[in-house]
């Protein structure tokens, strides 16, 4: 993902928590996904590789978009998957293809995300950590790498995995 892109998803994020009064971790993002008029609703998928499934909802039915996230994930991995979900939603609405968006678990893997999913994984991460609360952590903590890991896993409500990779993006 280039530069400008990523500038560009930064820009979304801003907007997004100035328009809807919103900072993280003080907010959940279900409370983001309400703001925006989209409701957030767990289920149990048949097919166990879901992660979540975004509706676009349908313009001329008045039917609004809506996210489903499954039972069987943890919160924090529910947190990232409708922060994800809402980065489709505010980033590729208008890409056409179609009314449903699924998202699995870990079926690609980073080398073969298709440029949708890693705008969708790096929102989601950067939704939920912000990097200038993430940095001020860090500088003030003074803790070891894996500790500071565990500390904002527990902080931001998300898995380490996301941690590793917001330290990754910020270059620590």
């Amino acid at each position: 993902m280039t530069k400008d892109r990523r500038d560009k998803i930064k820009d979304v994020i801003d907007d997004l928590n100035i328009e809807q009064d919103l900072s993280f971790p003080e907010n959940s993002v279900v409370v983001a996904a309400d703001r925006l008029g989209v409701p957030v609703k767990i289920a149990k998928f048949k097919d166990e590789t879901i992660a979540g499934l975004l509706d676009y909802g349908d313009q001329e039915n008045d039917i609004g978009p809506a996210i489903f996230v499954s039972s069987q994930d943890a919160e924090k991995k529910r947190n990232f998957t409708i922060a994800h979900e809402i980065g489709h939603l505010l980033l590729h609405a208008d890409n056409g293809a179609g009314r449903l968006k699924v998202d699995r678990h870990d079926v690609q893997n980073l080398k073969t995300k298709s440029i949708t999913e890693e705008e969708a994984d790096y929102f989601a991460a950067s939704l939920l950590v912000p990097g200038h609360r993430l940095k001020e952590i860090m500088f003030k903590s003074r803790m070891h790498k894996w500790d500071l890991i565990n500390f904002c896993s527990d902080y931001f409500n998300v898995s380490k995995s996301v941690i590793s990779n917001r330290l990754k993006w910020i270059n620590f």
